[in-house]
């Protein structure tokens, strides 16, 4: 008898837990949702893995634990999750979305572009998505499509100024810097006060050859943002364009005082260290950029070139062939080798899903 009362009571005592549970759940997600919104990504994952420990069944919950996770790095992690979301829910576009910025961080192109291709299909009216995938297209130097992708995205948030500042960049790559300037400017009616719209003009205007209107552009930035290490070292870079050395330098020291880590800011002191000679120091700043970022195709590039100039042939094989690792299509590259009198023939393995870098424009 004893022992059949003792199993009724837990039989009761069950019930009011699966309450308590249902009760608690909704609290530890909006907690959790809450960390999410706020970046507390380390919070946000300890809050997640809680819910998911008691309902395995919540797509959006394997979603959000999984960009956590990649916020933090933790990529290997975070794929297995938003897998775990897609198998709930196949018709979910946002895991597509953050398996893409995983693959991308990871320079793996070819997958990004796969699944942020799935995430625009499966939610056309996603601005994050497209935004998303007019970016991977664009490191793959396919820009005809990146153009049509960022003004779809325009054409869904006219208010956003991101899709213009986005498209303005692809616009300059591709040469039509007439129409990038404008759309730069539509994105400044948008918000007059936005530095990057104003770093993106000086960028274009610097490609453009045009370094008085740069130098203006870099300078209104900076009038906004006095310390944003891009327009301290795009600036830099607009009085190297005129022949100003020691401004160019002086600008990029500045930038690298504020962000010691701003690779391109190296590579451009560099250059400007190189013409006035400076030959031990350039090369320093040379490979300082490239350890910073051994993914930049402009710094192997441009490395490349300072040691063609200085005889050293054979180090400048390897540069030029290392860009082409990282892009197999980097014109500048193929130039180089054919200077050199060389031809670079990359191994079978390195032929496939080999990365890509973005430009200079812009550098963020």
């Amino acid at each position: 008898m004893k022992k059949k009362l003792l199993l009724a009571y837990l039989v009761i005592s069950i019930l009011p837990l699966k309450a308590v549970w249902a009760d608690d759940a909704a609290t530890l997600l909006s907690k959790a949702d809450k960390a999410y919104g706020r970046m507390q990504f380390d919070k946000a994952c300890d809050l997640y893995k809680a819910y998911l420990e008691n309902d395995d069944t919540n797509a959006k919950t394997h979603q959000r634990y999984g960009a956590c996770l990649a916020a933090q790095g933790h990529y290997k992690s975070a794929v297995v999750e938003e897998n775990k979301a897609l198998k709930i829910d196949p018709q979910y576009y946002l895991p597509h979305v953050v398996l893409g910025q995983i693959y991308s961080n990871q320079n793996k192109y070819d997958d990004a572009l796969n699944e942020f291709t799935q995430g625009v299909k499966l939610n056309p009216k996603s601005v994050r998505a497209k935004l998303d995938l007019g970016f991977i297209l664009t490191q793959k130097e396919k820009f005809t499509q990146a153009i049509d992708i960022y003004t779809d995205a325009c054409k869904l948030a006219p208010d956003n100024p991101t899709p213009f500042l986005d498209l303005g960049v692809v616009q300059a790559n591709k040469g039509l810097y007439d129409e990038a300037i404008k759309t730069e400017n539509k994105a400044l009616a948008i918000d007059k006060t936005l530095p990057q719209a104003y770093i993106n003009l000086g960028n274009i205007y610097t490609q453009s050859k045009d370094s008085p209107n740069a130098i203006k552009s870099f300078k209104a930035a900076l009038s906004y943002s006095p310390n944003h290490p891009n327009a301290l070292s795009g600036l830099g870079w607009a009085y190297y364009q005129e022949g100003n050395y020691s401004d160019a330098i002086k600008f990029q020291k500045k930038a690298i005082k504020l962000a010691p880590n701003f690779a391109p800011a190296h590579r451009r002191m560099a250059e400007a260290l190189a013409k006035l000679n400076e030959k031990d120091e350039a090369k320093r700043e040379y490979e300082l950029a490239i350890k910073i970022n051994p993914n930049d195709v402009v710094s192997h590039v441009e490395y490349a070139k300072f040691l063609m100039t200085n005889n050293d042939k054979d180090e400048s094989f390897k540069e030029f062939q290392k860009a082409l690792e990282l892009n197999p299509d980097s014109i500048p590259a193929k130039d180089g080798l054919k200077e050199l009198g060389r031809i670079n023939e990359p191994k079978d393995s390195d032929k496939a899903n080999t990365p890509k870098t973005t430009s200079d424009n812009p550098e963020s």
